[in-house]
């Protein structure tokens, strides 16, 4: 059995949320904003992740601190689309993804957020780390 992948789990359930959707459509992208995107986005990043050992190997549980990124034009607008996200996932138990990635969450926890100013890009962020614990499996 293929081990899951969380980081395409949380961008399923994000683009699934209503509140998160009507915000960024599906502009939800893996480790970096595309060079040029404009438009309200969400940037996922895994910062670190554990697996969980007993004496007959893998238990098949995980924690990973993954880091958030909410970007806008407008610091209101990144802080709006924080709030979103963090209704969203901050709290949440139970499956996660798309049928073929679908992950079992043990919970989902908010850890620390700051706000950010890309000078070059002209965009402002919010960023969140957040730490989720899954089954692998």
């Amino acid at each position: 059995m293929a081990l899951k992948d969380i980081r395409k789990a949380l961008r399923a359930h994000l683009i699934g949320n209503g509140a998160v959707a009507a915000l960024v459509v599906a502009r939800v992208f893996p480790v970096k904003l595309p060079q040029g995107e404009r438009g309200d986005s969400i940037v996922i990043n895994e910062i670190s992740g554990v697996g969980d050992h007993h004496m007959e190997g893998s238990s098949g549980l995980a924690t990973s601190r993954i880091q958030i990124g909410c970007w806008s034009k407008t610091a209101d607008g990144a802080h709006a689309l924080h709030l979103a996200v963090k209704e969203a996932i901050d709290g949440y138990r139970g499956p996660m993804g798309s049928v073929a990635n679908e992950v079992d969450v043990q919970g989902v926890f908010i850890d620390s957020w700051r706000d950010l100013d890309d000078e070059v890009a002209d965009l402002r962020g919010k960023i969140a780390d957040y730490r989720v614990a899954y089954s692998e499996r």
